[in-house]
């Protein structure tokens, strides 16, 4: 009877931390055994130690979702820690590749004999730590998540971030490159993380438009001229046509670059608010209006970008010049 009682209360409480976009943690020793049982039988998941939730909470959710709300619970459950590197990423909305949600990331001191393990990684820094409460979550300012994320991380990565904090941040280059570099200060990576901020730009849609722009400078190519530009509609001379990038060539050549990729369905705003059918259906409509410009259209798939070889052979396909 007991038992039972625990149960419906564990049922309850997995409820209300469920509508609340959180995971569950044990509050009473009955509540650990009895939510331990129910794991190794297999009827719930445990994402983090001591951290339970209903397997259908978890896989409603897209990883960025899933792994915010174990967040969320975590620093609950662990009221000090603050949240750096990709997991603060994530509370302000910057771009955050699905790779970088294995672990989440938690600031610790040189004098801390705590380890990383396989869940959770943590970053020395040196000094006082800049604490900001964002999302329900304490994480680090915002340029020194950018630093922690760019310090280490291929250009394209390091772009996704820089890139997502000038858009929903309203930072210039300078002040943001001046905060990274403060930040980074005799560490390791500083060079890197103001690179990646001299070539940030606002006008980049979403994360997977930054890396691939980031593998395009990488391989040594010509960066394109300009990010989400508005051309007149060929068919609807009334409307515009936005692509997402464009080079303005010196041999006086125009070509238009458009990344491709079911994330872009799946992630977009419009997709969430349209549906994915309707916006697949107006993307082909746009995708034949664009064509219609008379330029030709240089399409990267998302899911190929890593392929060794891929974005350069359709680089040199387009004529898109290295730079000199």
């Amino acid at each position: 009877m007991k038992n039972g009682v625990v149960q419906q209360q564990l049922d309850r409480r997995l409820d209300e931390a469920h509508s609340r976009g959180l995971c569950l943690s044990p509050a009473t020793e009955a509540e650990r055994l009895a939510l331990s049982r129910r794991y190794t039988a297999g009827e719930i998941a445990r994402p983090f130690p001591g951290v339970y939730a209903r397997s259908a909470y978890l896989d409603a959710m897209n990883p960025l979702a899933r792994t915010l709300s174990l967040a969320r619970t975590v620093s609950r459950l662990h009221p000090d820690w603050v949240f750096c590197s990709f997991t603060a990423a994530l509370a302000y909305g910057l771009y955050v590749p699905y790779e970088k949600l294995d672990r989440l990331h938690v600031c610790t001191t040189r004098r801390a004999h705590s380890r990383s393990s396989s869940h959770l990684e943590r970053h020395r820094v040196n000094g006082p730590i800049a604490v900001r409460l964002v999302n329900g979550i304490r994480v680090t300012s915002l340029a020194q998540t950018v630093f922690e994320c760019t310090r280490r991380s291929p250009l394209g990565v390091g772009l996704g971030v820089v890139d997502a904090a000038l858009r929903f941040y309203s930072s210039d280059h300078s002040e943001l490159s001046t905060a990274v570099q403060r930040e980074g200060y005799g560490r390791h990576g500083v060079t890197q993380a103001l690179r990646a901020v001299s070539l940030g730009d606002p006008r980049a849609e979403n994360g997977g438009e930054s890396y691939l722009r980031g593998k395009i400078i990488e391989l040594g190519y010509e960066a394109p001229t300009d990010l989400q530009v508005e051309l007149v509609d060929p068919v609807e001379t009334r409307r515009t046509v936005r692509v997402d990038m464009l080079w303005r060539l010196a041999s006086g050549r125009t070509v238009i670059g458009e990344l491709d990729g079911f994330v872009k369905y799946e992630d977009s705003e419009r997709a969430r608010t349209k549906g994915a059918i309707k916006v697949l259906v107006d993307e082909r409509q746009r995708e034949s209006h664009i064509t219609a410009l008379g330029y030709p259209v240089a399409r990267f798939l998302y899911a190929r970008l890593d392929e060794p070889g891929y974005v350069a052979a359709v680089l040199d396909a387009f004529g898109i010049p290295h730079v000199s």
